[in-house]
């Protein structure tokens, strides 16, 4: 038998019976509802505490530090940053190298008052460090560009004045914040080193700067562009040899870094190549995993449980198919037993009635589905507009405002549809066995 006939024939033996179908097809909507909304659920639960734990600081962001290493320890140095920048699934990686204090960022009579920090510009932007407007430096532009946040510049005060210099964000009476004093993409700048014995510019001459950009202030970022300046690394090292140098100070343990902040391709891969920075020595880690990690197996736990609650819907749904597949059968022996007596092959007769069962299925996750879809978008919009859903939301640890608190990714709805066609098949395999057993000279006996 063709597979086209077999489905034209289920099709037409379901619709003679077209109430105990759909009452059949119905226990499979509701089963299939009850996994999919419980399982959104826990989806939009999920989401909930990553959102909240971004607002904290970027999930997939590791800060490797060299604080309390002893002397045998290795040193957080270059060839310690290149050889995390190789680790699988690493996307980003840069030392955060702290300029000294007595390098001034100047320009003209203004000084900078903020920290500078000496960074790899390149990895800014693979980082997640935006840009408020222009560019990231790139090639050898990046060797004199020091970058600075729209908050970083009322850092800027007027060293000719001993009082009133500086410029405060508080918006006058029109509610403008004035300007700062100093304009970085307009303005010469420039990086003196200084003498701290007796406080005056070294003989060497400033090193010129440019700003390429305007960095977003960004407070959840470590270090952050808010209130400070970055310089690309090399650069931040020539200004300390020269700092160094003015002032007679050695260096013996070469350049080593207190911080090295690496950032991995997703949030999946962050406890790896934490456990790959710890197996190189550097056991003084800090991420946000060790916050989400227990949260997400609560998470999992909460999506199981709800699940499991959908899940009893569906099992009664498939002793329905079951129920309805056997009733069939009493009613169809004749049929059955005329079908082997004309030669019918045994195991399309036992397909025949797994195929009526998996159309059940497949009409219910269907419908089902839907259904699930239209009510999750209800809920949303109940919780979203506080009509009724803020207690939903409360109870799920949600707040309202926006916030999904049900959420049908399509690898869930795929996934139901193909849960509730195997439900069907399951409940259809006894019935199917229970036909292809039947004597084809009763069969044919029977009334």
């Amino acid at each position: 038998m063709k597979v086209k006939d077999m489905v034209s024939m289920s099709v037409g033996n379901l619709r003679k019976r077209k109430v105990r179908t759909c009452l059949t097809v119905a226990g499979v909507v509701i089963g299939t509802c009850a996994i999919v909304v419980m399982v959104s659920f826990g989806l939009g639960l999920s989401k909930s505490m990553d959102d909240s734990l971004a607002q904290m600081g970027d999930l997939t962001m590791i800060q490797v530090y060299n604080y309390n290493q002893s002397a045998d320890s290795p040193k957080l140095d270059d060839s310690v940053v290149e050889a995390i920048s190789q680790l699988d699934h690493v996307a980003a990686a840069t030392p955060v190298y702290n300029v000294p204090w007595g390098i001034n960022i100047m320009s003209g009579k203004y000084q900078f008052s903020g920290t500078v920090y000496g960074l790899d510009l390149d990895a800014l932007e693979p980082l997640g460090y935006q840009l408020e407007e222009g560019e990231f430096p790139s090639g050898e532009q990046k060797s004199n560009v020091i970058l600075f946040s729209r908050d970083g510049l009322y850092q800027f005060y007027n060293t000719k004045k001993n009082s009133n210099n500086w410029v405060n964000q508080i918006p006058d009476a029109n509610g403008n914040i004035p300007d700062p004093y100093v304009n970085p993409m307009k303005d010469k700048l420039e990086a003196v080193v200084m003498n701290q014995e007796n406080m005056t510019p070294s003989s060497g001459k400033p090193v010129k700067l440019q700003s390429t950009g305007l960095l977003a202030a960004d407070y959840s970022k470590n270090p952050s562009p808010s209130y400070a300046a970055f310089i690309d690394i090399s650069l931040a090292k020539k200004l300390t040899e020269a700092y160094n140098k003015e002032n007679d100070v050695k260096n013996t343990t070469g350049t080593t870094y207190q911080q090295v902040i690496v950032k991995a391709e997703d949030i999946a891969y962050v406890e790896e190549i934490e456990n790959a920075i710890h197996e190189l020595g550097f056991t003084d880690t800090s991420s946000m995993e060790s916050i989400r990690k227990p949260m997400e197996q609560q998470m999992q736990t909460v999506q199981l449980i709800l699940g499991g609650l959908g899940a009893v819907s569906l099992i009664v749904a498939a002793l329905g198919i079951t129920n309805t597949m056997i009733m069939s059968i009493y009613e169809r022996t004749r049929e059955i037993g005329v079908m082997k007596v004309l030669g019918c092959v045994v195991g399309d007769i036992r397909t025949m009635f797994l195929v009526e069962a998996g159309l059940i299925g497949l009409m219910g996750g269907i419908v089902g589905i839907g259904v699930s879809y239209l009510l999750s978008a209800i809920i949303n919009h109940l919780v979203s507009s506080g009509q009724g859903g803020s207690m939903l939301g409360g109870m799920l640890g949600m707040a309202g405002g926006g916030t999904q608190i049900s959420l049908i990714p399509p690898w869930l709805a795929l996934g139901a549809i193909v849960f509730a066609i195997g439900v069907g098949l399951l409940s259809g395999v006894l019935p199917a066995n229970r036909a292809v057993k039947i004597s084809a000279l009763t069969a044919i006996k029977q009334e």
